[in-house]
Parts: structure tokens; C-alpha cells; sequence
């Protein structure tokens, strides 16, 4: 099956569960054949605060490991939460989940394949699961919608860019975008759509739709 989308979800989605169900039973009802990945989310959050990983001293390895482990978990409770999402253990699977249904990648028995990367982050990861997948279409939805020069969370005028190439020093800044996942869509040759999820769950468009008109654009070149 050829994925149209890979798709990123930012664990922070399951701060709230409750906004959360909206936006993930839109998502999962959409025609486009998907592909999911989620982040770290709170329990990310709770591992770094804790400093475990510093505390025991935990080899890279391991790390890798943990933090896919906790990707993993997030993929369980999306699948709980929509039964349009399937669990993928692999990426066979994931290019060829029943019909009707979208694949949520486990990312635990991926560990291996993630360890080579230089960026240990979950859009950086989901970007390796396009370019696996022969998908060069990433999109990652996060809690503010796109790329933008100021912060929107403090500037209430700020506008989202509406595209930008991966090159951009904006990228190489503290946005919704960081520099590792920059260095792979042009390593990849794979272009990134940056968009809300609370806007994509109000909007009445579609997700092809609504990317090509509300999204910012990160193109590869």
C-alpha cells in the first residue's frame, strides 16, 4: 500500500483526553491512507523530570529504548481511544492495516532502527518512518498551528508562516520545528506540513484540504 501521509502526533495531545477524542476521531475517519506516530507526551515529561536516565546513568542504548517505550505506550492509548487505529509492530504491517483502519506504529520494536539517528526526537523519528515507508509527505500536528517567527503562546498577533524551505535559520531557532527534523526533510527529500490540532478539529475542511490552506509548508529544498 502506498502511504500518502505519515503522521505526527504530539504526545501532548494526552494532557487532555477529553479535547483529545475530537480531534482523533476526526483525524482517523479520513480517507487519505496514514500512517500514525506519536511522541513522548507526559510521561516523557515525568522520565526527564524525574532525571532517571542521568540517575542511573543509562547507556544510549537503553535510553533509545525507554524513550520508544514511552512512544508505545501513547500509541496503546490512541488505539484505546479510536478502534479506527491499529497497532503496527512493524512496518509490513503498517503498509498494509485492514481496511478501513490506520496504523499506529509501535515504536518500540523499532528501537534498533532509531539508535543511528544523530537527533533522538519524535519528529525526527517520524521522519526516519516516512523515509521508510517511501512516504514524502510528513505531517506533524502539534499544539500551535504551524511555524511562526514569535512565539504565538506570548504574541497574540503572531501569524504562522505559510511555507518556508527546510534551510530556513527560523528552523535553526526554538520553534515547533527543531533543527534535526530540518536535516531530514532535506537529507530525505521530504516535505513537512506544521499544523494545530485544535484548529484542524474546529475547522470544517478536510486534512488535504486543510493542509494545503492553513498548514505551514517546510519544503526539502
Amino acid at each position: 500500500m502506498t502511504v500518502d501521509y505519515v503522521i505526527k502526533l504530539g504526545g501532548s495531545l494526552l494532557n487532555d483526553i477529553a479535547a483529545a477524542g475530537p480531534f482523533i476521531a476526526k483525524l482517523a475517519g479520513t480517507r487519505a491512507r496514514c500512517v500514525f506516530t506519536v511522541g513522548s507526551g507526559p510521561l516523557g515529561d515525568s522520565f526527564t523530570a524525574l532525571g532517571l536516565e542521568r540517575q542511573t546513568a543509562l547507556p544510549f542504548d537503553l535510553s533509545v529504548e525507554c524513550w520508544s517505550a514511552l512512544q508505545s505506550i501513547n500509541a496503546r492509548l490512541l488505539c484505546a481511544m479510536s478502534n479506527r487505529l491499529v497497532l503496527a509492530p512493524d512496518y509490513a504491517s503498517a503498509s498494509c492495516g485492514p481496511a478501513g483502519r490506520h496504523a499506529i506504529i509501535d515504536a518500540f520494536p523499532l528501537a534498533i532502527r532509531f539508535a543511528h539517528l544523530p537527533h533522538q526526537t519524535a519528529d525526527v523519528r517520524a521522519a526516519q518512518i516516512a523515509h521508510d515507508l517511501g512516504c514524502n509527505t510528513l505531517v506533524v500536528f502539534t499544539d500551535v498551528n504551524g511555524v511562526y517567527r514569535t512565539n504565538p503562546k506570548l504574541d497574540a498577533g503572531a501569524e504562522p508562516l505559510r511555507s518556508l524551505p527546510a534551510s530556513h535559520p527560523l528552523l535553526r531557532e526554538r520553534t515547533s520545528v527543531d533543527q534535526g527534523l530540518a536535516e531530514l526533510l532535506i537529507a530525505y527529500g521530504i516535505t513537512a506540513y506544521v499544523a494545530g490540532a485544535s484548529q484542524f478539529t474546529q475547522s470544517q475542511l478536510g486534512l488535504r484540504d486543510y493542509l494545503a490552506d492553513r498548514a505551514t509548508a517546510i519544503y526539502p529544498e
